[in-house]
């Protein structure tokens, strides 16, 4: 089963690793969303209801927020709806985090 990615801005999805792009791209995030991003947390959980957008999910899923210079930038999305986020998950969203704060700075 395949994981799915979102990379977001402060407040909205810019992209996705999905293939039907039309679908989600420029949605608003919702106010939890912002609220974590805004507390800088990395939020991880498995098969919980969550609402990413307007609707509420249940699904496994870990937020990484994108910090540069001490300035929150966006976050990435890690999710699945029929999957636990294992420990190989953590670390790729960790390098992908990673790799992005040493390109953005």
């Amino acid at each position: 089963t395949k994981k799915n990615i979102l990379f977001t801005s402060k407040d909205k999805i810019v992209d996705y690793s999905m293939e039907d792009k039309s679908k989600i791209t420029d949605l608003e995030l919702s106010n939890s969303i912002i609220k974590i991003l805004e507390n800088r947390q990395q939020v991880s959980n498995d098969f919980n209801k969550i609402c990413i957008t307007k609707n509420i999910l249940d699904i496994s899923y870990l937020i990484h927020p994108i910090i540069i210079n001490g300035d929150l930038l966006g976050s990435l999305i890690l999710y699945s709806e029929k999957e636990e986020i294992n420990e190989f998950d953590r670390k790729i969203i960790d390098f992908s985090n990673l790799f992005l704060e040493k390109y953005l700075e």
